[in-house]
C-alpha cells in the first residue's frame, strides 16, 4: 500500500485525534495559570533585614592593609668620597655582626691621617720640651735664691768684722789724739791722694753698667731695658749722678774741699747705681747671678767710697784739732767717733741690700714656678687638641672598612671594585628577617583612636600588638607610620596583610550612643532609622551628633537596648510608617 493511501485512508481520524489533543492542552494550560495567580494572591512579599541593640560607647574597627618588613634593616653609605678597593660579599649571603663587607680608599683620609699624626708627635715633642725648658728655668731661680741667701750669710759675716775694724780704729784714733800738726797734715794729705783712684773705681763701675760716658756707652745694649724696669725713674737718676760724678774726676781735686767734693759725687753715683741695680729685672742676657755680681761690686765700691770719705775727714778733723793747742784731743776722738758711725751705717745699708736682692730672688723664683705651670698647660691644651684631630682622623681612616652593622642577609650591593662613591653614596643593604614588623599607614582621625599596646588582627587569625606610633605624619602622604612586630614564620619582608584595629569598646565609660551611617534615612524635613517594635519596622525620628568614622552620633530619639535596623533599612518603603520585615539571623 502506497504512503498516499495510508494518508487518505486514515486521514479523518488523524483530524478527530489531533482536535481533541488541543483542548486536553488548553485545558491544562488554563488550569496552570489559574492555580499560579491564586498562589500569587496568597503569597506578600516581606524585605529581609539585619538588627542591632542599642548600646552605649562607640565599638569597631580600622581596616587597612600593612607591608611586611624585617624589624632590623640598614643601608650603609659611604662617608667620604673615596674608591671602591674591594667587595667581599655577595647578594643573598648571611653575615655576622662586625664583620668586614667593603673595603673603600681614600688619599685625603689617609693623608689626613698622617698630618694629624705628625701633629700629635710634635705637639707631644714640644711639651717634653717644654717640660725641660721650665725644669731649667725653675732650677736657674731656686739657684738665684740660693746664692743670695749665700751672699747675705756672707755679708753679715764681713760686717761683724768690718765692725770690728771700726771699733779698732776708733780706739786707735783715741790712743793717735796726741799727733803733732806735721803728722796730721801728712795723714789728710795721704787720704786725699788715695780718694781720687777710689772715687774713679767707683765711678768707672757705675758708667760701665750703666753706659753713660763716651768709653762705656754701647756696654750695656744687650741687657740695658733690665736696668732700673722695677722703678723706671731710678735709671735717669743714676745717669745724671754718673755724669756730675765724671765731671767731678775731670777737675784737680788737690785739698780737703775738692776731694770731699769728688768722693761726695762719687758717693751718689754709686748709690744711685745700687738702687737701679736692686730695682733691675733678670733674663736670658742678664741672669740672676749677673746681676747679684753687679750689686756685690757696687755695693764694695760704695764702702770703699765711704770709708775714704770717712778716712778724709777724721784727717782733717786730726789736722783741725791738732791745730786746736787747747782742745786736740777732743776732736781727734770726735772724728774717729763719726768714722765709726758712718761705718756702722754703711754695714747696716749693705746688710739691708742684700736681703733685698734674697726677696728679690724669691719673687724671681715664684714667678718662674708660675710660668712653668702656664706654660705647660699651654703645651697639654695644645696637645689634647692635636689628640682630638688625630682621633677624628683615625676614626675616618676606620669608617673605609665598612662593616656589618648587626647579623643579617645582603639584599642588595650597589658598588663594585674600583667604583668612585661619593660622600653619602649607598655602598650596600643588608637586614635581619629573623624579627619582622608590619608598617601600617593611618590617617591623624584614626590615629588618635589607638595607643601603643593596642590589640591588632592580622590577616584571619593572627594577634599581636601596636609596638610603636609615629609621632609625626609622613610629609606627603600626611599619614602616622604604625608598626607591629610580629614573628610568623610565613610571612616574608615586601608581602601586604590585612590589618584591622579595634576602636573603642561596647558598654565602655563613653555613654554616648552611635549607629553605623548605614541605619540612618535622610528626609527633608529631618532623619529617622527604623526600629523594630512587636516584630515590625517602626519610622522613628532621631537627632545626630558627630561622626566617626562610619558612625555616627545619635543625640536623641532612641534609648539603650531597643533593637534597630542596621542594613536593608534604605530599601524599605518610606511612605509606610510601619512594616513587616523579616529580621535576619
Amino acid at each position: 500500500m502506497s504512503y498516499k493511501t495510508i494518508i487518505r485512508k486514515y486521514r479523518k481520524a488523524i483530524s478527530a485525534g489531533g482536535i481533541i489533543f488541543v483542548i486536553l492542552i488548553v485545558l491544562g494550560c488554563t488550569a496552570s495559570n489559574l492555580a499560579t495567580e491564586t498562589e500569587s494572591s496568597e503569597k506578600v512579599y516581606v524585605p529581609k533585614v539585619k538588627t542591632a541593640l542599642v548600646v552605649a560607647g562607640l565599638s569597631r574597627e580600622i581596616s587597612t592593609t600593612g607591608e611586611v618588613q624585617a624589624a632590623k634593616s640598614a643601608t650603609l653609605t659611604a662617608e667620604t668620597r673615596s674608591d671602591v678597593k674591594n667587595v667581599l660579599v655577595k647578594v643573598g649571603d648571611e653575615v655576622r655582626a662586625g664583620q668586614t663587607l667593603i673595603q673603600l680608599s681614600s688619599d685625603s683620609v689617609v693623608s689626613t691621617r698622617s698630618t694629624a699624626g705628625a701633629a700629635f708627635v710634635n705637639a707631644q715633642n714640644s711639651l717634653t720640651q717644654t717640660q725641660i725648658s721650665s725644669e731649667q728655668s725653675i732650677e736657674s731661680a731656686q739657684v738665684a735664691l740660693e746664692t743670695a741667701e749665700i751672699n747675705l750669710a756672707n755679708t753679715l759675716a764681713q760686717n761683724s768684722a768690718l765692725k770690728k775694724q771700726a771699733e779698732e780704729a776708733l780706739n786707735s784714733s783715741k790712743l793717735s789724739s796726741g799727733l803733732s800738726s806735721a803728722s796730721a797734715q801728712t795723714t789728710l794729705d795721704n787720704a786725699i791722694r788715695s780718694a781720687f783712684p777710689t772715687a774713679q773705681n767707683a765711678v768707672s763701675e757705675c758708667d760701665q753698667i750703666l753706659g753713660v760716658s763716651a768709653t762705656y756707652k754701647n756696654s750695656n745694649d744687650d741687657f740695658e731695658h733690665f736696668l732700673g724696669a722695677l722703678k723706671s725713674a731710678s735709671k735717669p737718676l743714676a745717669e745724671s749722678a754718673i755724669s756730675t760724678a765724671l765731671n767731678a774726676l775731670n777737675a784737680p781735686a788737690e785739698d780737703y774741699s775738692a776731694t770731699l767734693v769728688l768722693l761726695r759725687a762719687a758717693e751718689d753715683a754709686t748709690a744711685k747705681t745700687l738702687d737701679v741695680l736692686n730695682y733691675s729685672t733678670t733674663g736670658t742676657t742678664f741672669t740672676q747671678a749677673t746681676l747679684n755680681s753687679d750689686i756685690s761690686t757696687i755695693n764694695t765700691q760704695l764702702s770703699a767710697v765711704r770709708t775714704a770719705i770717712s778716712t778724709l775727714r777724721s784727717a782733717q778733723a786730726a789736722l783741725e784739732s791738732a791745730q786746736q793747742n787747747s782742745n786736740g784731743t777732743s776732736q781727734t776722738i770726735l772724728s774717729a767717733e763719726a768714722n765709726y758711725n758712718a761705718t756702722l751705717s754703711q754695714l747696716s745699708a749693705n746688710e739691708k741690700s742684700v736681703r733685698q736682692s734674697v726677696e728679690s730672688a724669691r719673687a724671681a723664683l715664684e714667678s718662674a714656678q708660675k710660668s712653668a705651670e702656664l706654660t705647660r698647660t699651654s703645651a697639654r691644651a695644645s696637645l689634647d687638641a692635636v689628640a682630638g684631630t688625630l682621633s677624628q682622623a683615625q676614626i675616618s681612616q676606620s669608617k673605609l672598612t665598612i662593616r656589618a652593622p648587626f647579623f643579617g642577609k645582603i639584599t642588595s650591593i650597589e658598588v663594585e671594585p674600583g667604583d668612585q662613591i661619593t660622600a653619602g653614596g649607598t655602598l650596600i643593604r643588608l637586614e635581619d628577617s629573623a624579627q619582622l614588623k608590619i608598617v601600617a599607614q593611618l590617617s591623624a582621625t584614626e590615629v588618635r583612636k589607638i595607643s601603643v599596646g593596642d590589640e591588632v588582627k592580622i590577616a584571619k587569625s593572627s594577634l599581636d600588638k601596636i609596638s610603636s606610633i609615629s609621632p609625626s605624619a609622613d610629609p606627603i602622604t600626611k599619614k602616622y607610620a604604625v608598626e607591629i612586630y610580629h614573628k610568623n614564620p610565613y610571612l616574608q619582608p615586601g608581602e601586604f596583610v590585612k590589618l584591622r584595629f579595634q576602636i573603642g569598646e561596647a558598654n565602655a565609660v563613653d555613654s554616648r550612643i552611635f549607629l553605623p551611617i548605614n541605619a540612618i534615612n535622610i528626609l527633608g524635613y529631618g532623619s529617622f532609622v527604623w526600629k523594630i517594635q512587636d516584630g515590625k519596622a517602626v519610622k522613628q525620628e532621631v537627632q545626630l551628633g558627630e561622626i566617626e568614622g562610619e558612625f555616627v552620633e545619635i543625640l536623641s530619639g532612641l534609648n539603650l537596648e531597643e533593637e534597630v535596623v542596621v542594613e536593608g533599612g534604605r530599601i524599605l518603603d518610606i511612605g509606610q510608617d510601619e512594616l513587616a520585615v523579616e529580621i535576619a539571623g
